[in-house]
């Protein structure tokens, strides 16, 4: 899922949903946008409802599984 969560209103439902088809053992990789107080019109141009921060994106991923995400970031 690349650069799709941040566009979702109910992410959360979002990530049960993914949670519900992956195959027992499967990998889903995210990337998100990040940063919230970065958000501002660009963001708001391209619909996104929000940007992350990784520990509130592990709190919603951890609602939606069973098991602890795996943390990885690209930037700052």
């Amino acid at each position: 899922m690349l650069n799709v969560l941040e566009h979702i209103r109910g992410d959360a439902l979002a990530l049960r949903q993914v949670h519900r088809i992956l195959r027992p053992g499967g990998v889903v990789v995210i990337e998100v946008s990040a940063g919230p107080k970065l958000y501002d019109v660009y963001d708001e141009l391209l619909m996104h409802h929000r940007r992350y921060r990784l520990p509130s994106l592990a709190r919603t991923l951890r609602g939606a599984a069973s098991r602890s995400p795996g943390r990885r970031t690209s930037g700052p």
